[in-house]
C-alpha cells in the first residue's frame, strides 16, 4: 500500500488519483480566486487585506467610496467580470491604495 492506496487494484488507484486531482484543482481555484460577496467597501477591504485574486463580478455599475486609504500589504490582483463597471472613489479625501514595498498594485487604475 503506497499512501493509502491499495497497489494490486488499477482502477482503484486510477479512480482514487482521479479525485486527488480534481480536489487540487477546487481547492486552488478556491485559494486563488475569491468571489465578492457583494460590490461593496467590504468585499474590498476583505480582498485587499486576503490579497491574491478578487473578482467583484458586479451586474450593474458600482462605485465604491473608501472612508479610509486601503494599504495594500500582499499581492493583489482586482477584476470585474461582471456586465457593470466598478469605480473606487475616495471621495476627494482619501488616497485609494498604499502599496508596501515589492507588492504589486492593482492595474489597470483609471482615475
Amino acid at each position: 500500500m503506497v499512501f493509502g492506496i491499495t497497489i494490486g487494484k488499477r482502477k482503484s488507484i486510477a479512480g482514487s488519483l482521479a479525485v486527488i486531482a480534481l480536489l487540487l484543482a477546487v481547492f486552488i481555484s478556491m485559494r486563488s480566486v475569491q468571489a465578492a460577496p457583494s460590490c461593496s467597501l467590504t468585499g474590498l477591504t476583505d480582498a485587499v487585506t486576503a490579497g491574491g485574486t478578487f473578482d467583484f463580478n458586479c451586474a450593474t455599475d458600482t462605485t465604491i467610496t473608501l472612508s479610509a486609504t486601503l494599504t495594500i500589504a500582499t499581492d493583489l490582483s482586482l477584476t470585474n467580470t461582471g456586465a457593470g463597471k466598478v469605480t473606487i472613489s475616495g471621495a476627494n479625501t482619501y488616497q485609494l491604495f498604499a502599496v508596501n514595498s515589492s507588492k504589486s498594485c492593482p492595474s489597470p487604475i483609471s482615475t
